[in-house]
This record gives structure tokens, sequence and C-alpha cells, in this order.
């Protein structure tokens, strides 16, 4: 979970700011996180996990009609799974630009834990030794034949 936090504080917001720069779109204002809470939650049966916790990062951005066009189309080229709600498109004054607020839901795929093993259990009495061998403690086995290798038992052999 902390390799979460230094992703949350550190890396989503130059990763929003570069991906939305490459479709020729500004942001005009957003693209800040609030601080992450101090106790690391706990990972969601699901294995998808919003960040941040249950709030669309909101920013406005700005660019040409295609621009922003182009932005909605490369989602999927966002390092994480993203999704952008609220498509509003609003005319900014300046010839053919226009802005955009939006909603930015980011998931992450993280990994429960893993439950840590069940302890081994006790070997049971007179467990024995290498395979085909007798325990050293067992006592001694006279007059027991050898084990079927497998004949087939009644075969009569002709000669």
């Amino acid at each position: 979970m902390i390799a979460l936090w230094y992703e949350y504080r550190h890396d989503l917001v130059p990763v929003i700011e570069d991906w939305v720069r490459s479709t020729g779109c500004t942001i005009e204002s957003g693209a800040s996180f609030p601080a992450p809470p101090m106790t690391p939650p706990t990972a969601p049966a699901s294995g998808f996990m919003q960040i941040p916790a249950e709030q669309p990062v909101s920013l406005t951005v700005s660019g040409t009609l295609q621009q922003i066009e182009r932005l909605y189309r490369s989602l999927d080229q966002f390092p994480r799974i993203v999704t952008i709600s609220d498509l509003v498109l609003m005319p900014t004054g300046e010839g053919d630009r226009l802005q955009a607020p939006i909603n930015l839901s980011i998931y992450l795929l993280v990994e429960a834990p893993a439950a840590p093993a069940p302890a081994a259990a006790a070997p049971a009495p007179g467990g024995g030794g290498p395979e085909g061998e007798m325990p050293p403690d067992a006592p001694p086995v006279e007059d027991v034949p050898p084990p079927d290798t497998g004949g087939g038992g009644d075969a009569e052999l002709d000669i």
C-alpha cells in the first residue's frame, strides 16, 4: 500500500497533466488530489480501488473540439483504468476553443494481501523414513512375501 500512496501523491498528477497535454488540450483548473487518508484502505473484494477514494478528480480542460474529442478517444492510452463522466462543452469566447469540465474517475487493480499459510501439521507417529525403507523404530518383519510385482496372478507360462 505504500507504493499506492507514493503513486497517489507523486505520480498521478503529472501523468494526468501529460495525458491532457498529449491531446493538445490545456488544463485550466483542477488535477490535484486531496491528501491520502492516514490509515491504508483494505483491498476491496472486486480488486478495483477508485482513487481518490469514492470521488472523481475534477478538472477543466480547454481546446478545440477536435482536441477535446482526442482526449476522450485516448482514454485507453491512460496508464490506469479511467472513466470520464458529465461531458459538457462550453464556449470560451476565444475563437474555436471550448472548455470541458470533466470528472475523471481513476481505478487501480489491487491485490489483497495473501492469507498466512496454515501451520504445517506435525508428522504422524512412525512417520517413516525415505520411501521404500522401514522406519528405524519399526518391529522386524519376518516371513513376509515380497510385494506382488503385477504379473497377473494365475497366468501360466508357456515354455
